[in-house]
């Protein structure tokens, strides 16, 4: 099924591993769908796709162009092209993220709040920097969920330590225990 509610995943240095702690915890009818936006050079992207889909019950892939998210499936978002997202599904432009991450993980959630409203959320993970800081405060206004890795089990604690340092971290834990509370507050198929 189409999904309803949407959970981007993301993560910078240090990413990989934890998301793919994450993941390795989904069953197969988890009733969201996922973006995975992960700051990493363009050419490893699909190796990062292969590596972390390798134990999940989930399907990766990369966005395509028109395919709307569905529940169970992970969606890697592209390094060099912003994205959009409307009735017929995902817009993949062909002009770069603003900011100097690819993706950019504030101009990815702009976007994906136009669309979804309160239906979006995000899971911050191990990352350097601040990306996802700048409209963590907006998501909140919006009812949003915004989550983090708990920084102490992160490679790099800064991205999840921005947002719980800005009041907007409404639960922090490893990534295997997010995984749970999410099984559990949204229920399979």
């Amino acid at each position: 099924p189409v999904a309803k509610e949407i959970w981007v995943l993301a993560a910078s240095l240090g990413g990989p591993a934890a998301v793919k702690e994450f993941l390795d915890e989904m069953p197969i009818d988890i009733k969201v769908g996922f973006l995975y936006a992960q700051h990493i050079d363009a050419h490893f992207s699909h190796v990062l796709t292969n590596v972390l889909g390798r134990h999940s019950n989930l399907d990766l892939k990369p966005i395509e162009q028109g395919n709307c998210l569905r529940e169970g499936e992970v969606a890697v978002v592209p390094v060099d092209n912003e994205v959009v997202f409307n009735e017929e599904g995902v817009s993949v432009k062909e002009n770069p993220w603003d900011g100097p991450y690819g993706p950019s993980i504030d101009h990815l959630l702009a976007n994906l709040l136009r669309h979804y409203g309160a239906r979006c959320h995000v899971i911050v993970f191990s990352g350097m920097g601040n990306d996802g800081a700048l409209l963590a405060p907006t998501l909140k206004r919006h009812g949003c969920s915004i989550w983090t890795q708990k920084p102490e089990t992160c490679a790099n604690g800064s991205m999840p330590q921005s947002i719980i340092d800005i009041e907007c971290s409404e639960f922090s834990e490893s990534p295997q225990v997010l995984a749970k509370a999410l099984i559990e507050r949204v229920g399979c198929r």
